[in-house]
């Protein structure tokens, strides 16, 4: 009989400790139901910034996107005219491989025909002194 009432006394207190579990965990359903309805208009407030801000970020990729394009076709331009260029230098370098030579022997003509000159001068000079001494 002390075992049976043992028994029935530790049921008993696990059954009031279960509710006031209970209570306690219904207390705090309360507690929080208040919060939340304190809460909802800032987070309804939050919701919509948030669905704003993402139609923002849209926007803006979509901008992102076609400036990208525009940079792509502006860089295939780009690419295109430097190709241009490249081979207008390749061909410039080419006729001015071509006519260095020429150049350098005008320039070595040039400087042959001064030096011819000039002793040309210097003779014709001493020609016209020569008689003058002379008398």
């Amino acid at each position: 009989m002390y075992v049976l009432s043992f028994l029935l006394a530790y049921h008993r207190d696990r059954y009031i400790n279960g509710l006031d579990k209970l209570e306690y965990a219904a207390e705090q359903i309360g507690q929080m139901r208040v919060a939340l309805s304190e809460l909802r208009p800032q987070l309804e407030a939050s919701a919509k910034e948030t669905a704003d801000t993402m139609k923002k970020i849209e926007m803006e990729n979509i901008s992102v996107e076609n400036a990208r394009i525009m940079v792509k076709k502006d860089e295939d331009m780009a690419n295109v005219q430097a190709e241009i260029a490249k081979n207008l230098k390749t061909e410039c370098e080419a006729d001015l491989a071509e006519a260095l030579p020429a150049l350098n022997e005008a320039l070595g003509i040039i400087s042959t025909s001064y030096i011819i000159i000039a002793s040309s001068v210097t003779m014709r000079c001493e020609e016209d002194v020569t008689p003058f001494v002379t008398k």
